[in-house]
């Protein structure tokens, strides 16, 4: 299946001021990424605050300048495009934000809302054209009937509402790649799997291809084909939902999954706790990233840095230790 997006050693890194002299010191927000997806394939990137899962999906859409490596969309390298000719790429290639409160303009109705996309790359020939797309995005998005939310502002729409709207802001331009970033992290939880089911639907029907950034692996597991576990800007694991979620192989990866709550409380859980905090990116460790907060570590993490390797069918870890723990 042809490959709608390659990332390479993607690398996004951020100027600090510190001290007296205000000495510039460097960020790294993304380390050296690399990932593929697929047409109609879902990819989570999982991790917690700070990990850079957001700094990656953003800069994959060149929101961010990269500050090496390559990123190739449909065969294209869009690396080093200047905006005015990315402008082409952009249709293909959307975003759909965290928070629905703060991603739609409160002065906009529904109706302007949706319109300026279409306006934008010029998709209507006449007024009763875009308002036929305006309706029939509405109405994959499943807000019923659609005429009912064409004048209605983004204060008059709930949560999910909000939410479906930013979708169909995405859905209007017919997108090859969306890059979802914590689209349901701020619904309430009887509202966050009717969203997710719509995305996977709309996602069979119209074949893009998803960039899932999320903290939870519960939902990574629910939606995505595949996962990567990113940890201090790079990515330490990364495979099958089904691997990496039942046979996880590195450290990080089972103390992320030890920390998912059970609904069941006879059930049996494998407490994996790490020490300390996630370190600075400014002056990450040395050897692997992970070593200061590692049970196992040992001199050798601490001096060599991690490949990732193949441990098995489509299943990666940056770990040497992995079949010893």
């Amino acid at each position: 299946m042809e490959e709608t997006l390659v990332v390479q050693d993607l690398e996004k890194r951020f100027p600090v001021s510190r001290g007296f002299f205000r000495k510039t010191l460097w960020l790294r927000a993304v380390d050296r990424v690399s990932f593929t997806i697929k047409r109609d394939e879902m990819v989570g990137l999982a991790g917690e605050s700070g990990c850079g899962k957001t700094t990656t999906g953003r800069t994959v859409l060149k929101l961010f300048e990269p500050s090496g490596g390559r990123i190739l969309f449909q065969g294209s390298d869009i690396t080093n495009l200047k905006p005015s000719d990315m402008k082409q790429y952009r249709r293909h290639m959307q975003m759909v934000f965290q928070d629905p409160y703060r991603s739609l303009n409160p002065r906009k109705n529904v109706m302007n809302i949706l319109s300026l996309p279409i306006n934008t790359y010029n998709l209507a020939n006449s007024r009763s054209e875009k308002l036929e797309m305006i309706m029939n995005v509405l109405d994959q998005v499943r807000l019923h009937p659609p005429e009912r939310y064409l004048y209605k502002y983004p204060h008059e729409l709930s949560g999910g509402e909000r939410q479906r709207v930013a979708l169909a802001r995405v859905l209007v331009l017919s997108p090859k790649l969306i890059v979802a970033d914590e689209p349901v992290s701020m619904l309430d939880a009887l509202v966050r799997i009717s969203m997710l089911d719509l995305l996977l639907d709309l996602k069979k029907k119209t074949g893009f291809a998803c960039l899932f950034i999320t903290h939870d692996l519960a939902l990574a597991r629910y939606t995505c084909d595949r996962i990567g576990i990113m940890y201090l800007g790079r990515i330490v694991e990364m495979g099958s939902k089904d691997a990496v979620i039942t046979h996880p192989a590195h450290p990080y990866t089972k103390a992320l999954i030890s920390a998912v709550p059970v609904p069941n409380p006879s059930a049996r859980k494998v407490q994996f706790n790490v020490k300390g905090d996630l370190p600075s990116p400014i002056d990450t460790p040395s050897g692997c990233p992970f070593h200061p907060r590692c049970p196992y570590a040992d001199d050798r993490c601490r001096e060599e840095e991690q490949q990732l390797v193949r441990i098995d069918a489509d299943h990666y870890v940056a770990c040497y230790k992995h079949n010893l723990i």
